[in-house]
C-alpha cells in the first residue's frame, strides 16, 4: 500500500454529514460568513464540498434546528443575528509525531515555518538562496507546495527541524481530509497569494530575517484563516516588526 492510502487511512474521520456541520461552523467561527450573511446556495456548497443534496440538507437542517443559522424559503439560508458561542470539532490525525488535531497540526506548521525562514536567511548559502527562489517561480500558483517547504527546511540548516517539517507536510499533504479541500477554491488561491512563496524566497536571499519571518508568518496565516481554523496564540508569535 501507498504511503498516502496508509496516511488516508489513519485519519479519524467525521461522519460525512457531520464534517459539512463542521466546514460551515469553521467559516463561521472564522469570520467568513457575519451574523445576517447569507450562506452560499446549496449548488455552491455541493461542488465545494463534493457532496450529495441529502447529505447537505441533512447538515443545514442540523444546523438550523441548532440555532446557528435560519433558513428562509426560496432565499437560502442565513447566520443567525443573535450571537452563538459556535462549538468546532477538530479532527484526530495521526502522524509520526503522535496523534493531534488538525488545529494542532496547523498551529505548530505556522510556529515551525516562520522560525526556518528566518533560520534560512541566516544560515542558507548564496546557491542555496538562489535554488529556493528559483523554485519558487517555476512552481508559482501550483496548489502543492511542498516541495518549497522543503527545501526551505534544508537550507536553514537544522536536521532536527526539518524531519519535524517534513513530518508535518506529510499530514497535510498526503492525506485527503475535507479541510484541505478548499485549498482549491478561487477564493482561497487570492487569499493564499497576498503573500505567496516567492515573497518569502526573496526575503531569505536578501538576508533580511525579521521580513522572511514576517511573511512566512502572514503566508500560513492567510491560509489557516481561509479554511476557517482559528490559530489560538498566533498573537504572541506574529512580528511586531513592520
Amino acid at each position: 500500500m501507498e504511503q498516502r492510502e496508509k496516511d488516508a487511512e489513519r485519519i479519524s474521520r467525521l461522519p460525512v454529514v457531520e464534517q459539512v456541520e463542521q466546514y460551515i461552523l469553521r467559516m463561521i467561527s472564522a469570520g467568513k460568513y457575519q451574523a445576517g450573511d447569507k450562506l452560499p446556495s446549496q449548488k455552491e456548497l455541493r461542488e465545494m464540498l463534493q457532496v450529495s443534496l441529502p447529505t447537505l440538507r441533512e447538515a443545514l437542517s442540523g444546523l438550523s434546528a441548532a440555532g446557528y443559522i435560519t433558513g428562509a424559503q426560496g432565499k437560502g439560508y442565513f447566520v443567525n443575528h443573535r450571537r452563538l458561542e459556535v462549538t468546532v470539532k477538530y479532527p484526530l490525525i495521526e502522524s509520526d509525531l503522535g496523534t493531534h488535531d488538525i488545529r494542532n497540526v496547523l498551529e505548530t506548521r505556522i510556529v515551525m515555518e516562520a522560525m526556518l525562514a528566518r533560520m534560512a536567511s541566516v544560515f542558507a548559502s548564496d546557491e542555496e538562496c538562489e535554488m529556493l527562489c528559483r523554485h519558487a517561480e517555476e512552481h508559482r500558483g501550483e496548489a502543492n507546495a511542498r516541495g518549497f517547504y522543503e527545501l526551505m527546511a534544508d537550507i536553514a540548516h537544522n536536521e532536527m527541524l526539518a524531519d519535524i517539517e517534513r513530518a508535518i507536510l506529510r499530514v497535510i499533504y498526503d492525506t485527503s481530509f475535507e479541510v484541505f479541500r478548499i485549498f482549491h477554491e478561487e477564493e482561497f488561491r487570492k487569499t493564499h497569494e497576498k503573500v505567496c512563496q516567492t515573497d518569502i524566497a526573496e526575503a531569505i536571499r536578501d538576508r533580511v530575517p525579521e521580513q522572511a519571518y514576517r511573511r512566512a508568518f502572514l503566508h500560513m496565516k492567510a491560509y489557516t484563516d481561509a479554511i476557517g481554523v482559528q490559530v489560538r496564540y498566533s498573537p504572541m508569535i506574529e512580528p511586531f516588526w513592520k
